[in-house]
């Protein structure tokens, strides 16, 4: 699940095969239905008149095997499944894509700043332009890749395997002298938004943290469920992850590499359900949580006060995405909702920063 360059969709990869985007124009926003009180101020939102926009879904794969998707160009998608690999527009028409793979894609990323993408197959990497206007760069890795991250900037490509990290440089494929080792299968890649760190979650429990510039690196174990989820908060220089009974946040200027406990950031409240899903604000210091119940709340990154999204059962929310202007919330649960959370602006006024 992820929003397109420009923010008009959602594109959710589906267990069927089949990929649904949504668009995020409303006919009926949230802000057109808001009203406020004359007597006492307060305000209220009216129910929605107007329903949202169907889903349209496109086939790319066999049923029981998501495919793989990322971003392409401004507004479109890029999807790889049983019958090919195929860009996809936000009014769902599908066309096929002239690369050569050699095999089942296991990863796809995407790079804003510079217009490539990257797919993994095997052992080898294709790195290509979302346009088809550059040859594409190819790389073999050697060792069975797990995933793939584009750094911030676009300029390196970071490379998991069964072995740790290997950095490269995506415009010529060069390796850039960093091969980076530690135990544990990781299952992507993390970058933080200065290019400065890696966080890649552990099949065997917990993550590894790893500081670029001189290889650095060191494992936060102990996590009660998966982490299946890692977000970086500018504003707050924190790194927040899922897979606890509360928000995990971790302050950056302290960052937990050789102590679990160093920086730790105590944010939400303690319970006995675990979150499963968290994705930062792009400019304020606020997480959105998902939980294995399908409560959704916004917490302020060392805070204890919910704002609460939901507090229904739709099944454990699997993926969460903010959008890049701060706007929307992306949802996907395990009991097959898709939803786009809107956000008003007045709805974080007064909200504190911290840095």
């Amino acid at each position: 699940m992820l929003f397109n360059a420009d923010q008009s969709a959602v594109g959710y990869a589906l267990d069927n095969g089949a990929v649904a985007i949504a668009a995020t124009g409303d006919e009926d926003p949230p802000e057109a239905r808001i009203r406020i009180q004359v007597d006492d101020g307060r305000s209220t939102i009216r129910p929605r008149s107007k329903p949202p926009e169907p889903l349209k879904v496109i086939r790319i794969g066999d049923d029981g095997e998501p495919a793989k998707l990322g971003m392409a160009g401004n507004s479109d998608f890029v999807a790889f499944g049983a019958t090919g690999l195929f860009r996809l527009t936000p009014e769902g028409e599908k066309t096929p894509m002239e690369f050569d793979l050699s095999g089942p894609v296991a990863a796809i990323d995407y790079c804003p700043e510079t217009g490539r993408i990257a797919c993994v197959s095997g052992t080898r990497i294709t790195i290509f332009d979302s346009d088809e206007r550059a040859p594409a760069i190819r790389l073999d890795q050697g060792d069975p890749i797990a995933a793939i991250g584009f750094s911030p900037d676009g300029n390196s490509i970071a490379v998991a395997h069964n072995y740790g990290l290997t950095i490269w440089k995506a415009a010529s494929g060069e390796q850039n002298n960093r091969d980076i080792a530690f135990s544990g299968q990781p299952g992507a890649v993390h970058w933080s938004p200065d290019g400065q760190w890696i966080a890649t979650p552990l099949a065997d429990g917990g993550f590894q943290l790893t500081r670029l510039h001189d290889g650095h690196t060191g494992q936060v174990p102990d996590y009660p469920t998966a982490v299946n989820s890692i977000a970086w908060n500018r504003q707050a220089n924190a790194l927040v992850t899922s897979g606890a009974f509360r928000i995990a946040a971790w302050s950056m200027d302290q960052p937990p590499v050789d102590d679990p406990a160093s920086g730790v950031l105590e944010t939400g409240r303690a319970g006995l359900v675990a979150v499963s899903a968290v994705s930062c604000h792009p400019e304020r210091n606020l997480v959105v949580a998902g939980y294995d119940n399908g409560f959704i709340s916004i917490v302020q990154i060392s805070g204890r006060d919910e704002l609460v999204l939901n507090s229904e059962d739709h099944g454990a929310v699997t993926g969460l995405a903010w959008s890049r202007d701060g706007r929307r919330i992306a949802v996907a649960t395990a009991d097959e909702m898709a939803a786009i959370v809107s956000l008003p602006p007045q709805m974080f006024k007064g909200n504190a920063t911290h840095r």
